[in-house]
């Protein structure tokens, strides 16, 4: 993989030149990515409407992830996919630079996988139908009780699915990494399932934060070891936040992401 070509700053940044192939591909991504999104969706709403745990609604996951990367020109390396184990859920817990980091784990990670999501994004005609098809568990960041979330939270993982949380809880640029909220800790925690630390690497220079323009550009998933609940570093919710944070910075910095 070309590290240069993956870490180069965003070309949307100030004072870049955005060319005609940028745009074009911009494009191309737009329109095949709400085509993919408004088909997919269907075929989802339909297939859940009958049977909701349905394999063929992960399938269909991973092929409208795989067009719309293709559509983007972003190609995926991914590391560590041999400390996933077969058939175990996990709590993902991932760092957040873009909005491809909502596609890149359909093509990346083995197993079925689910998200969080705000609430307000589940009231959208059609997208929130495919977010509810899907399973997903709402988010109400104003609300105090977040006992809801921790029951839908369990529902997803005991369903066997695994829960992507981004921990950070927004998007943001590598060198202003910010600290890791508890949320999918606690839920880690209180159905006794092992934290999974995954890096995504490269995701930033595809579209920055407040970005508008699609840029070709490569990959890195970083799969992290496996933090089951009985690990001495998990007993305090405080020190499993804080290690799991440095095991996924420790990836961004090693791959010079602190650039961005």
């Amino acid at each position: 993989m070309n590290k240069d070509r993956r870490l180069r700053p965003p070309a949307s940044s100030p004072g870049a030149t955005v060319g005609v192939s940028d745009i074009a591909r911009t494009l191309t991504t737009a329109i095949v990515g709400v085509l993919a999104t408004g088909l997919g969706g269907l075929a989802i709403i339909a297939v859940a409407a009958v049977r909701p745990t349905a394999p063929t609604i992960d399938r269909i996951l991973r092929i409208w992830a795989r067009t719309i990367l293709l559509a983007a020109g972003v190609r995926i390396e991914v590391r560590g996919i041999e400390k996933i184990e077969k058939n175990q859920a996990y709590v993902v817990i991932a760092n957040h630079r873009s909005v491809f980091d909502l596609v890149c784990p359909y093509v990346a990670l083995p197993m079925p996988i689910r998200f969080l999501a705000k609430r307000e994004l589940l009231s959208m005609p059609l997208f929130g139908s495919i977010l509810r098809s899907l399973g997903t568990v709402p988010v109400d960041r104003a609300a105090a009780d977040h006992a809801s979330i921790n029951i839908e939270s369990a529902n997803v993982l005991r369903s066997g699915y695994s829960l992507v949380v981004f921990a950070e809880g927004t998007r943001v640029e590598s060198s202003d990494a910010k600290p890791f909220k508890k949320g999918g800790f606690i839920i880690a925690r209180q159905d006794n399932i092992p934290i999974l630390p995954v890096t995504m690497i490269g995701t930033g220079n595809i579209v920055p934060p407040h970005g508008k323009i699609v840029h070709k550009a490569d990959v890195t998933v970083i799969i992290g070891d496996p933090i089951p609940m009985s690990s001495p570093v998990a007993r305090d919710l405080n020190d499993l936040v804080s290690y799991t944070q440095k095991v996924v910075r420790a990836s961004e910095l090693a791959e010079g992401a602190e650039e961005f």
